[in-house]
């Protein structure tokens, strides 16, 4: 069981050396931050639709079909939609500094969002560095790859706000430390009781979180602070940097 939680550990802190990228980026200008929003969302898109979606639908297909499989990831994908609405008007209420709001709120769900997808991956590390050592290292070093540009969305994010480097640097450790959590959690407390299937369905609605996140709030508010020439620039570096850690597995 320790062998599996460092692994997990292990993965965990990639997310903090994402951060810890952007912190040591010489120059955060405009077209540095729009393109880091565009990065941020290109990473959640791809890994929700070449990663988590796939995995849903091939662990549903197993009980419930093909055409079963499609109907129930897209009816959670819908679900996750619609929670990250929901987030979007609960967590910051809008007020009447407009952009800083819209600032703030994009900041806190993009770092929840990473948090949110990195419980039930904490736990999908754990479960296999339990089962099958080998397989723990596979899994635990795909993870990591991936959770460094997730580290730089959150740190991006959170100078976007703070123009805090330190802060950046924390908040990625800090979403990342979720991972660890989750795992170690699942392990020591949920181990007879979460399956494959639940965490697979978890993964479907945090897909439809994510890529709400990504089309209207971090595309649009990348495009703002500098243009969208610069997002999408972005977006297509932090989707072909996702999308090769997920192909070397």
């Amino acid at each position: 069981m320790l062998y599996a939680i460092l692994l997990c550990a292990v993965a965990s802190l990639a997310t903090g050396a994402g951060g810890l990228i952007v912190a040591m980026w010489p120059d955060i200008s405009h077209r540095t931050l729009s393109a880091f929003q565009g990065f941020a969302a290109g990473v959640m898109i791809t890994v929700s639709f070449i990663n988590m979606l796939p995995n849903s639908m091939t662990d549903f297909s197993v009980m419930f079909g093909t055409a079963g499989a499609c109907v129930i990831v897209a009816v959670l994908f819908a679900a996750g939609w619609g929670i990250s609405l929901l987030m979007a008007h609960i967590i910051i209420p809008d007020s009447d500094d407009g952009q800083n709001s819209a600032v703030r709120k994009m900041c806190l769900i993009t770092t929840a969002v990473i948090v949110l997808h990195n419980l039930p991956e904490g736990m999908l590390t754990s479960f296999s560095g339990f089962s099958d050592r080998q397989l723990g290292v596979q899994m635990a070093a795909a993870v990591a790859l991936h959770n460094i540009p997730e580290g730089v969305a959150v740190a991006s994010a959170v100078i976007c706000m703070t123009s805090s480097k330190p802060k950046a640097v924390l908040h990625s450790f800090a979403a990342g430390m979720a991972e660890l959590a989750g795992g170690a959690a699942a392990l020591v407390l949920m181990h007879g009781f979460i399956t494959p299937h639940i965490l697979n369905g978890v993964l479907a609605v945090i897909s439809g979180v994510m890529v709400q996140v990504s089309l209207c709030q971090l595309i649009p508010n990348g495009a703002k602070i500098h243009s969208i020439a610069s997002v999408i620039a972005g977006a297509i570096a932090g989707s072909a940097t996702i999308a090769i850690g997920i192909l070397m597995i």
